[in-house]
């Protein structure tokens, strides 16, 4: 019997079954350990989303302070330049870009009357800058754009949407000391040259000789509240052939009595300027397509620089430097 039990222990079997019941024995502490004490299963996951998060975090946090926002609008476009640096802990990076002043008020330093730089210069002839830092403009929407693209300084600006000769005296503009109707406006700003550009809200509701009427009524107004200033009635725009709103036929009848008008006037300083020819098609003579800015009326950026050119290059022709000049010195 002794024998037996000697024999196995020294058996094969015995050692196997040993040595799996060892094996079984490690594996279950393993797990048990690996469950309550080694940072995983459960809790591995807990880090790895808290680790996601907060990375998460500071990624949105990084786009916040390193995208600029940026203002858009439809309307209105004064264009000026700001530097906007975003740094990170290695690089630094600056970038342009263009916004609308903040706030619509003269500056400290304005005197109204006096030359104010454009954002953007136009013109081929030697005395552009002279005649763009001079002129105001007065009108509708169109005529807007002169402010809007850059043309011009807000500060010279009395024209807006929706503006005609028929309601031009209901509308008002602020320079910073209170609402101003046109003619007040011109009265305040007393412009060197004053471009005026409206007429396309009017065609529905006027006809030629009574729009030339009224546009008469306006200048000689200007006239009395700023006797020196040099007035330049600018011709309807045209429109595109696509344009139900009116024909380039009714246009230029109402042009044709504009001009009729400014010259019965008589004055060294009222002119007739020819805006339409400067956007016809020379074929067609409806608004040359790359001059439009979508809907056939309004006009795109760059119209509004040759515009300037033929404006300022006719100036010229008339000795407006010279007449303006002599005024600034009395």
């Amino acid at each position: 019997m002794k024998d037996k039990i000697i024999n196995f222990f020294k058996s094969p079997t015995l050692v196997l079954i040993l040595f799996l019941t060892a094996m079984l024995a490690v594996l279950w502490a393993y797990g048990s350990g690996r469950k309550n004490n080694y940072p995983g299963g459960d809790v591995r996951k807990e880090i790895t989303a808290e680790t996601t998060s907060a990375a998460v975090t500071t990624v949105i946090t990084a786009m916040k302070t390193t995208v600029a926002p940026t203002n858009t609008t439809v309307t209105s476009f004064t264009t000026s330049t700001t530097s906007v640096t975003s740094t990170s802990a290695s690089t630094t990076t600056q970038t342009t870009t263009t916004t609308e002043p903040e706030t619509e008020t003269e500056p400290d330093n304005y005197a109204p009357g006096q030359p104010l730089s454009p954002y953007l210069y136009a013109g081929v002839s030697p005395n552009s800058a002279f005649y763009q830092e001079r002129m105001a403009v007065a009108g509708d929407s169109i005529a807007t754009g002169f402010n809007l693209y850059g043309y011009i300084p807000y500060e010279h600006n009395i024209a807006k949407e929706s503006v005609g000769l028929w309601n031009y005296a209901d509308n008002t503009f602020n320079f910073g000391c209170g609402d101003m109707g046109m003619v007040e406006s011109v009265a305040y700003m007393k412009p060197s040259l004053l471009y005026i550009s409206m007429g396309m809200n009017d065609l529905p509701n006027c006809d030629p000789d009574g729009f030339a009427a009224v546009y008469y009524d306006l200048i000689m107004q200007i006239l009395e509240v700023s006797p020196d200033t040099v007035i330049v009635a600018a011709g309807i725009s045209p429109v595109s052939d696509f344009v139900s709103y009116s024909t380039n036929e009714n246009i230029c009848n109402y042009n044709y009595a504009l001009e009729n008008m400014v010259y019965s006037i008589g004055s060294p300083q009222v002119y007739y300027f020819d805006a339409y020819s400067v956007l016809a098609d020379c074929n067609t003579l409806a608004l040359n397509g790359s001059y439009s800015a979508g809907d056939g009326i309004h006009l795109a950026s760059f119209s509004y620089g040759d515009i300037l050119t033929a404006l300022f290059n006719f100036l010229d022709t008339m000795q407006v430097m010279e007449q303006i000049s002599a005024a600034e010195q009395q």
